[in-house]
C-alpha cells in the first residue's frame, strides 16, 4: 500500500506529548507515514519546562540526509527551530535538495508560558523559514509577541492580527484562537481569496498541551493527502476537538497533560458531513455545520466563508 510521507523538524521532551511525540501521532492517525529530526530537546513534564538543550546543527543535517536518501518526503512541518543556526540548516537542506513543502508553526512560547525561542532569535528565524512556508499556524500570543502587538481579546483582534502577519508575504494564515476568553474556540484561515472561519465550542479540561503540534501535524498530514487548504485545515480543528472531547478520560501527570492522542482510533471513528462545507464556490455568507461524533458528545464546526 503506498503512503504519504511527512517529515518533520521539531524538538523533543521528557513529556511525551508534545513537538515530535504528539506530531508523529497525529501524522500517524491521519493516515500518513511520519518521519523526523531532532532540532532540539526540552526538559519538561506537565508541570513546566525545566530547561532545554541546543542540538547541533551538524546532527540535524545528517538526519535530514539520511531520511531524504531514502524516502521521497512530500511535505514537511517545522516546529521549534530554537536558534537561527537550526532555522539555516533546516532552510538549507531541507528546501533546495527535496522541494518540500513547509507548515511552519511559530514555536516561541510553551503552553505553561516558558520562552522556547529567544527574543533576539525570532528575526532571523522567520527570515530564514517565513518565505518557505506555504502556511503559518501562530496561536494568538504568539502572534501577537511577534508583531508587537497588544493581547488579543475578541475575534476582530484575531483577524486583524492575522491580517497584519499576512502582510509579510506570507502565503496562507491558520490564526489559531483557543487562547481567546470566550466559550468557543475561533481559528481564522486567511488566504489571498479571503477568511474561512473555524470555530468549536470549548471543552473545560485542562489537558491540552501542545494542541498547535497536534494541529499543524495533522494539517500537514491532509495536505500531503492533496486536501485543499479549506479542507485541510478545517478537518484537523475537528480532529483536534475530538482529542479534547476525551482529554479527561486518560490520567496522565499532575498538570497540564496531553489531549488523548488516539481518541480518533477508539470511540471517534468517524467524521460525519451534512455538507460539503469547505467549496468555495458557496455563497460567501453561507454558514454551514460540521459535525464529528464521539459515544456521547457532538462537536459542531461552524465554517463561515
Amino acid at each position: 500500500m503506498m503512503i504519504q510521507d511527512v517529515f518533520s523538524a521539531a524538538g523533543s521532551n521528557s513529556l511525551g506529548c508534545a513537538s515530535i511525540h504528539s506530531g508523529s501521532k497525529a501524522i500517524s492517525t491521519n493516515c500518513t507515514h511520519p518521519m523526523d529530526s531532532i532540532n532540539a530537546l526540552t526538559i519538561q513534564n506537565t508541570q513546566g519546562v525545566i530547561g532545554k538543550y541546543l542540538v547541533l546543527p551538524p546532527s540535524v543535517v545528517d538526519q535530514v540526509n539520511a531520511v531524504s536518501a531514502d524516502f521521497q518526503m512530500n511535505e514537511g512541518l517545522v516546529s521549534m527551530t530554537i536558534n537561527a543556526d537550526i532555522a539555516q540548516v533546516v532552510s538549507d537542506v531541507l528546501w533546495p535538495g527535496t522541494d518540500v513543502s513547509i507548515i511552519m508553526v511559530l514555536a516561541m512560547i510553551a503552553k505553561v508560558g516558558a520562552p522556547l525561542l529567544a527574543d533576539k532569535a525570532i528575526a532571523p528565524v522567520c527570515d530564514t523559514l517565513l518565505p518557505l512556508a506555504i502556511i503559518l499556524t501562530p496561536n494568538i500570543p504568539e502572534a501577537a509577541h511577534f508583531m508587537g502587538l497588544p493581547p488579543v481579546t475578541t475575534q476582530k483582534d484575531i483577524l486583524a492580527h492575522g491580517r497584519a502577519l499576512c502582510a509579510l508575504r506570507l502565503r496562507a494564515l491558520l490564526m489559531k484562537g483557543g487562547y481567546l476568553d470566550s466559550e468557543e474556540s475561533p481559528d481564522v484561515l486567511i488566504t489571498d481569496i479571503g477568511e474561512n472561519w473555524f470555530n468549536v465550542p470549548k471543552v473545560p479540561t485542562k489537558n491540552t498541551h501542545e494542541t498547535r503540534c497536534i494541529l499543524s501535524a495533522a494539517i500537514t498530514a491532509q495536505i500531503a493527502q492533496s486536501l485543499n487548504l479549506p479542507n485541510a485545515t478545517g478537518t484537523p480543528k475537528i480532529y483536534v476537538a475530538a482529542e479534547i472531547l476525551q482529554a479527561d478520560q486518560l490520567y496522565v501527570g499532575s498538570g497540564c497533560a496531553s489531549t488523548h492522542n488516539f481518541a480518533n482510533l477508539n470511540s471517534y471513528r468517524k467524521l460525519k458531513y451534512e455538507t460539503d462545507i469547505f467549496d468555495h464556490r458557496l455563497d460567501p455568507v453561507c454558514i454551514t455545520t460540521c459535525s464529528a461524533r464521539s459515544d456521547d458528545l457532538d462537536v459542531g464546526l461552524v465554517y463561515q466563508s
